[in-house]
């Protein structure tokens, strides 16, 4: 069976979101992320510094025109909350305000390629953003927010399509009712993509995520590391020290939160499969079509 990911942030080492990328160590990523029983992937570039962001992108469209599996390029960021628990593994010194123009930057970067931008709907100057981003045809997605119930009304309206990695990108403790979750869970019109490695959700959450949103509005991603792929023990993510620990458990050494998964899509699929009781009808539909759908 094939599996689509619209979340990669890199694996076997190599960095999608760092200055020491190269042409080579994206065919190398290809291969191996194709070797995990990867079909297709987005390769996500988080919030990033004006540097990183001119060296790695172009890097990355030549990618998506030489490798078939490279679909094209998510930005997770840079314009997501600043708040502490929000901004997660991200570098808070790179995140920026909401902005078309340093929008169509990226974009004119990208080379028709971008097809994914995450933000947070409650900053000054999402609202506009969302539109102009629609209207360029790309799919805009909540994450990293502490956006409230009217704030994901008012995106919704103005295009938004998908929420990024619903239950992770925010504090372990938050106001109970007051928060971005249940009006992105509740909202027919959201898509919600998941992370199911078996340590970002509880196999409850996933449980509960499934029955609220249902088969035609859930898209499971991996979210793998640059480390994906590598052995327990220390690494980098764009310069910041990580750890994966024994259990498969991928940690922020210095914000003590998760920092994305060291797992891929295969491994997603089988964790969801066994907790959920999952046809390969099931999978197919969300694993492989709602992504493809999701990205045009």
């Amino acid at each position: 069976m094939k599996y689509i990911d619209i979340q990669v942030n890199g694996y076997a080492g190599i960095d999608f979101s760092s200055l020491e990328l190269t042409s080579e160590g994206i065919d190398l990523c290809v291969e191996k992320v194709v070797q995990a029983g990867t079909a297709g992937f987005l390769a996500t570039v988080i919030t990033s510094s004006d540097e990183i962001y001119n060296h790695v992108i172009p890097l990355l469209v030549d990618g998506c025109i030489r490798h078939e599996e490279m679909l094209g390029i998510h930005l997770e960021g840079p314009f997501i909350s600043n708040e502490k628990g929000y901004s997660g593994a991200h570098n808070p010194n790179y995140i920026l305000s909401p902005s078309i123009e340093y929008f169509d930057k990226l974009f004119n970067l990208c080379k028709g390629h971008l097809k994914i931008l995450t933000l947070a709907p409650e900053l000054e100057g999402a609202i506009d953003l969302i539109k102009h981003a629609k209207l360029k045809n790309i799919t805009v997605a909540a994450g990293h927010s502490n956006a409230a119930e009217k704030d994901i009304e008012h995106a919704i309206s103005a295009g938004l399509d998908l929420a990024t990695h619903l239950g992770n990108g925010c504090p372990k403790l938050m106001d109970r009712h007051d928060n971005c979750l249940w009006p992105l869970l509740s909202e027919s019109k959201i898509t919600a993509s998941i992370i199911t490695d078996g340590f970002h959700l509880k196999p409850s959450v996933i449980k509960t995520m499934l029955q609220a949103k249902g088969l035609d509005k859930i898209i499971i991603v991996s979210d793998s590391a640059p480390c994906g792929g590598k052995p327990p023990g220390n690494y980098k993510f764009q310069g910041m020290p990580v750890t994966i620990h024994e259990s498969g458990l991928l940690t922020h050494d210095e914000f003590n939160c998760l920092a994305g998964s060291s797992s891929c899509i295969k491994d997603c699929v089988e964790y969801i499969k066994n907790i959920c009781e999952l046809s390969d009808e099931d999978i197919k539909k969300i694993a492989y079509e709602n992504p493809l759908k999701m990205i045009g």
